[in-house]
């Protein structure tokens, strides 16, 4: 994607759906996907928020996902540490909070990156090891959002963490037969770009455009009244809208119309 696929004046809180790649499994199809949007402010709702933190360090600083829930939310993270659903952090260093009213996400289940005795592909083990333990808790986990961890004030290297964590989010998607949706979104457009590419580039993707021209152009319009239709007559199903929001594109893509 070039950088004219957002503007990066544009509203953070916009949730626009950037890339997705499905796949079926042995429970289903699954997904995962990168949205651009401040993941305290997003459409779609969520059983699980995941964040990331230096070992014991859950400071709201500005500009951290942390600042942004206690700054847009009231959401203490350092409070929600203290009384924990599951404390887990001393053989997984993770810990999941207790039920979260009234937000688009239920709870928000927190791992220490920095600090801890794991590395990190460890740590995203252990990350989905957690969320095995809540389906066997029987509470609902079908669908994860997280930025990408440890790519904030942790500091390491965006390429290195979907290159470690993307194989994960497939196996774990792959053997549960509960969850079914992971997605990554990133407040700043040029941060969800990045993720978007890196995504891409481990996946092989070709960023290869839709041609412009009469055929190409009608077949985008039908798909547009069809998609609007469908969504009007199910409001319900997020999926139409976004088949909407993608074929309006200029900067449309092959696999993103194929994985829709």
């Amino acid at each position: 994607m070039t950088d004219k696929g957002i503007d990066s004046s544009e509203n953070p809180g916009t949730d626009r759906l950037l890339t997705a790649v499905g796949f079926d499994s042995p429970h289903g199809y699954k997904r995962v996907e990168v949205r651009c949007g401040d993941v305290t402010k997003l459409s779609v709702e969520h059983d699980l928020l995941v964040v990331s933190a230096f070992k014991g360090g859950y400071q709201p600083t500005p500009g951290s996902l942390m600042g942004a829930l206690l700054e847009n939310l009231g959401l203490s993270v350092e409070k929600l540490a203290q009384e924990t659903f599951l404390d887990l952090r001393k053989p997984l260093s993770t810990w999941i909070s207790r039920p979260l009213e009234n937000l688009s996400f239920k709870r928000i289940l927190c791992v220490e990156m920095i600090g801890s005795n794991f590395s990190i592909e460890e740590v995203f083990e252990n990350l989905f090891a957690s969320v095995g333990l809540l389906h066997s808790k029987k509470v609902e986990a079908t669908s994860i959002v997280m930025p990408l961890l440890g790519g904030g004030e942790q500091g390491i290297p965006r390429k290195e963490i979907i290159r470690t964590l993307l194989p994960r989010c497939k196996e774990a998607l792959s053997a549960s037969p509960n969850l079914s949706a992971i997605t990554f979104a990133e407040r700043d457009p040029q941060k969800a770009l990045e993720v978007d590419r890196a995504i891409n580039e481990e996946l092989g993707r070709k960023e290869l455009n839709f041609p412009r021209n009469e055929v190409m152009e009608a077949l985008r319009k039908e798909i547009l009244d069809l998609a609007s239709q469908a969504s009007r007559n199910h409001p319900e199903a997020e999926i139409f809208s976004e088949i909407a929001n993608v074929f309006r594109r200029e900067d449309l893509r092959s696999f993103e119309a194929g994985v829709l």
